[in-house]
């Protein structure tokens, strides 16, 4: 990609600055915010250690709703999760896929009830 993509978005007549491409140099001890959705790389120079969080801000639910959803088990444990941590965010979720909602309905069983001991949420 460095090789390849890189100097075509940044060469004589790239695309990168029509497309708002923005490039920065972290510094030791700097934070960046990379907003949901936004493509980026990363080139680290030297030895280097990254600390990474992926934040699921509500706002971001139902473009990545769809993608999240077709894993089964991890979706049911993120709704509960949401449930309990965010209701009203679950109401929305709710009114926003139909399916999901279907879903709920249609297995008791495999509903969204709390499970026993269960950890925190994590995606992966």
């Amino acid at each position: 990609w460095w090789q390849d993509w890189y100097p075509r978005l940044v060469g004589p007549g790239g695309i990168g600055e029509k497309l708002g491409m923005q490039e920065v140099v972290q510094k030791a001890g700097e934070t960046i915010f990379v907003p949901a959705g936004w493509w980026h790389a990363v080139l680290n120079h030297g030895w280097t250690i990254a600390v990474t969080e992926n934040a699921f801000a509500s706002q971001t639910l139902p473009m990545a709703w769809p993608s999240l959803k077709n894993d089964i088990a991890r979706s049911r444990a993120l709704l509960r999760a949401i449930r309990r941590q965010r209701p009203e965010t679950f109401d929305a979720l709710m009114d926003l896929d139909s399916e999901a909602f279907q879903y709920v309905a249609d297995h008791p069983d495999d509903s969204l009830d709390e499970k026993e001991d269960e950890p925190d949420f994590r995606m992966w």
